[in-house]
């Protein structure tokens, strides 16, 4: 877990766990939201805040001796007392920063911890082998750039019961690459403190959450994106309506069965009964109006909708 003084420092530069947000190869942070994390943005809320990243950090002790025992090694790690192993910079790319998990000192191996879901286990290869996920795999090379170490093993644990072990060795063309990112980022974004390109709608969201009563005029590249939007959405109704004839043909078939199977008896369809419990608001409203008045929530957000085109 990161002490209070190993997340200022944070500040200074870029960790491992920003490297795959940097080259957008991370499935949960851009580069914006990671902008905004070092600018100190006050509507950012950081990854250590969220639920998932802390019970990382809470069993990261636990990862680490089960790899020592697998692997009969023995970690130094910041608890340790030997901090001047940890949360280094690069002696030349003094931006590149690493909070390592575990480091084997006399074989300049760097081990890092992570818990991931059952779910995800599709994303991971064979133990032993770099077949992880790009975002770990960009941490790992960031770490040994950092420390100019040998290898970076990745300790992981699966749910609760399935422990594996990965390996990330030495990889010169993938670290070039995470080095001119980071550069890129660190000193025409940060530096210049200009916020990158949104990739998601929810960086669109970030950056211009409210919307003010002025317009913007129309230019030939837009107007292409206008009418292939325009083009996609009337697609998409398309489909919409073909997938409902697919659908009342197969329910006109099934009538008042619940599944349709196949000749082994494999469920491919089912059309079932289902009961669920709802809040009837209107109703609610109309008997009791001043508790509903008073669990009111005013929010608000921007709605996209798009006029006629063409």
């Amino acid at each position: 877990m990161l002490t209070p003084e190993q997340l200022a420092k944070r500040k200074l530069g870029i960790g491992g766990s920003d490297a795959a947000a940097v080259g957008g190869k991370c499935p949960w942070r851009t580069p914006v939201e990671l902008y905004l994390e070092l600018t100190d943005d006050p509507d950012y809320i950081p990854q250590e805040e969220k639920p998932q990243f802390w019970w990382g950090n809470e069993l990261e002790p636990v990862i680490l001796r089960a790899y020592e025992r697998q692997m009969d090694e023995r970690c130094l790690t910041y608890e340790d007392g030997t901090a001047c192993f940890f949360t280094e910079h690069h002696p030349v790319y003094t931006w590149m920063r690493a909070n390592i998990d575990g480091y084997i000192f006399n074989k300049n191996i760097i081990v890092e911890c992570k818990t991931a879901s059952h779910y995800t286990m599709h994303l991971w290869g064979d133990p032993g082998t770099n077949q992880m996920p790009i975002n770990y795999l960009w941490q790992c090379a960031h770490y040994a750039i950092v420390y100019d170490a040998k290898r970076v093993d990745l300790a992981v644990l699966f749910g609760a019961n399935d422990f594996r072990i990965y390996h990330y060795e030495r990889d010169a063309v993938l670290e070039q690459e995470i080095i001119e990112a980071e550069r890129y980022f660190w000193h025409e974004y940060y530096l210049k403190k200009i916020c990158p390109t949104p990739l998601n709608l929810e960086d669109c969201t970030r950056l211009w959450p409210e919307s003010f009563e002025k317009t913007k005029t129309i230019t030939a590249d837009l107007y292409v994106d206008l009418l292939q939007l325009a083009s996609t959405k009337a697609r998409i109704k398309e489909l919409e309506m073909e997938e409902d004839i697919l659908k009342l043909r197969i329910q006109q078939d099934l009538q008042d069965c619940e599944a349709l199977v196949d000749n082994q008896g494999n469920r491919l369809v089912t059309w079932k009964n289902q009961s669920s419990k709802r809040l009837e608001i209107e109703t609610f409203k109309k008997n009791y109006p001043n508790i509903y008045a008073q669990h009111l929530k005013e929010s608000s957000s921007r709605v996209f909708r798009l006029g006629k085109v063409g």
